[in-house]
């Protein structure tokens, strides 16, 4: 019986038919059954008809569940691996502390060179090293930072000026 139940299934999938697993397995039934016990079996296989119907409605319904939580979970990484610029998400908006910041030879060399307060926390917020900035940092890390392009300029020509004079052995 539960052989004929999946043929009929298969065959429904496959051929677009609508005949339930019950109507295939009242066809394979044998006729020299008893009314009361054909009458029993058409209850018992509309029972599982009814029980395969909602079977597959709560299937259906399952998977476009999974698909829409696929969805909205992709787009919601997807916004937070980006922002509006394209480039990767800025840090939390930690509050730095410029007077105990972990590295003050970082900060009295921004200071040095005329850095406001908020363009160096902007900076600080990475937890750079000065040695980070001045010897690996690109053009393109700075872009991160969330500064205004007249800051990150003069940023980036202090990083190049100090390489240069590493690079020709003068401190």
């Amino acid at each position: 019986y539960q052989r004929r139940v999946r043929e009929a299934v298969v065959s429904t999938q496959s051929t677009g038919d609508t005949e339930t697993p019950s109507d295939s397995a009242m066809r394979h039934s044998p006729s020299c059954a008893s009314e009361d016990n054909q009458v029993s079996m058409r209850r018992m296989m509309e029972w599982q008809d009814e029980l395969f119907r909602k079977w597959t409605e709560c299937h259906e319904e399952l998977i476009k569940n999974l698909v829409k939580h696929h969805d909205s979970m992709y787009k919601m990484i997807h916004s937070e691996l980006r922002n509006s610029n394209g480039k990767r998400p800025l840090p939390d908006e930690e509050e730095v502390d410029v007077d105990t910041y972990h590295d003050q030879e970082l900060v009295k060399w921004l200071r040095g060179h005329g850095f406001l307060e908020d363009d160096m926390k902007k900076v600080l917020r990475e937890k750079f090293f000065l040695d980070d900035l001045l010897k690996m940092v690109t053009y393109d890390d700075l872009r991160d930072l969330d500064l205004k392009a007249g800051p990150r300029v003069r940023l980036w020509k202090c990083i190049e000026q100090s390489r240069q004079k590493m690079s020709n052995g003068v401190s």
